[in-house]
C-alpha cells in the first residue's frame, strides 16, 4: 500500500511533499523534525506500535488510516497506538471485501462506527439531510 499511495499522490497531487516512513533506513531520531517538513507522511500499520515514540512526537493535523480492518480489533497494539497519536482530525477507510484496493479514501463511504474506534477528533455522524447536502456540494 505504501507504494500505491506514493504513486497516487504523485499523480493526483504532485505539489505535495511526501515522506515515506518505511524500511530499515527510515528516520528514527530526527523523525519529528523531518515529518514537519512534509505535507504527507506514509507509513505502515507494523510501524505504528514499533515507532510509537517517534510518531507521538509529531502534532498531526490529520491521521488517515487506509485498510482500517487492521485496527478493527481495538485490543491490538496498532489500534491502541492509532488512538493515542496526537491528531486534530482522524479518519479511517476499509475496502469492503477488499474488492477495491487502492481507491482513495473519499471514494467510498466510511461508517462512523469505524471512525469512532479512533477516539478523539472524530466528527459527529452526518444526519441524512447533511449527507445529501454534502453530496450536492461535492464534499
Amino acid at each position: 500500500m505504501v507504494g500505491n499511495w506514493r504513486r497516487e499522490l504523485a499523480r493526483f497531487a504532485p505539489e505535495l511533499r511526501v515522506l515515506v516512513h518505511h524500511g530499515a533506513g527510515r528516520a528514527r531520531q530526527e523523525f519529528a523534525a523531518l515529518a514537519r517538513e512534509y505535507d504527507v507522511v506514509i507509513s505502515t500499520y507494523a510501524l505504528l506500535h514499533r515507532d510509537e515514540a517517534e510518531l507521538s512526537r509529531v502534532p498531526w493535523s490529520a491521521l488517515v488510516l487506509d485498510e482500517a480492518q487492521n485496527i478493527k480489533n481495538a485490543a491490538t497494539k496498532a489500534a491502541q497506538t492509532a488512538r493515542t497519536l496526537p491528531a486534530d482530525w482522524r479518519g479511517a477507510h476499509r475496502h469492503p471485501g477488499r474488492e477495491s484496493p487502492g481507491r482513495p479514501v473519499e471514494h467510498l463511504p466510511v461508517p462512523h462506527s469505524r471512525l469512532s474506534r479512533l477516539g478523539r477528533g472524530v466528527p459527529p455522524p452526518l444526519r441524512p439531510a447533511d449527507r445529501a447536502g454534502a453530496r450536492r456540494r461535492g464534499d
